[in-house]
């Protein structure tokens, strides 16, 4: 809004400027009004509307993961349980997993009948004195909150997808 009324005020003395600030205006203007929704979104809608009878159902779920080892994760999931799509969440007889899910202040990339947490640690992230040092804190903080917390490495997913399955059973 700066840039529009500073252009417009220049077009008080250069003409061209005025134009621009219309144009900035109206570019700014469409933007606010309709936003273009991004992938994600779509899918994390989808995701809780979505039945096992859609062929597409997984995709909805595995858009939501954020990483490479998650998806690997998930699929891997998927295939040892027969989840399926409910509400938002795959759920199987035994348990139901989430995505993704909000524990304010953390987002985490799994949980599990509300309970068990899941993180899908990858080297280039969780590997440093500092990232090792926050991933403790923030551990300590859900288990004081009534949660577990099973990480595992990304390196394990990709290697033995089955043993990562094992390691969260």
């Amino acid at each position: 809004i700066t840039v529009v009324v500073g252009l417009a005020l220049g077009g008080i003395i250069f003409p061209l400027l005025f134009i621009l600030s219309a144009f900035v205006a109206w570019a700014l203007f469409s933007d606010l009004a309709a936003p273009e929704e991004s992938q994600s979104g779509t899918s994390h809608r989808q995701r809780y509307t979505v039945t096992v009878e859609d062929p597409d159902w997984e995709s909805y779920f595995l858009a939501v993961c954020e990483s490479p080892a998650e998806t690997a994760f998930l699929k891997a999931m998927i295939a040892a349980h027969s989840l399926e799509p409910t509400n938002g969440a795959l759920k199987c007889a035994t348990f139901s997993l989430s995505l993704q899910s909000e524990l304010p202040p953390y987002r985490v990339d799994f949980l599990m009948d509300d309970w068990l947490v899941v993180e899908i640690d990858g080297a280039a992230y969780h590997s440093s004195p500092e990232a090792i040092t926050r991933d403790r804190a923030r551990d300590l903080d859900l288990i004081n909150r009534g949660f577990r917390v099973v990480r595992i490495p990304a390196k394990m997913v990709f290697t033995a997808p089955s043993e990562s399955v094992k390691q969260v059973a």
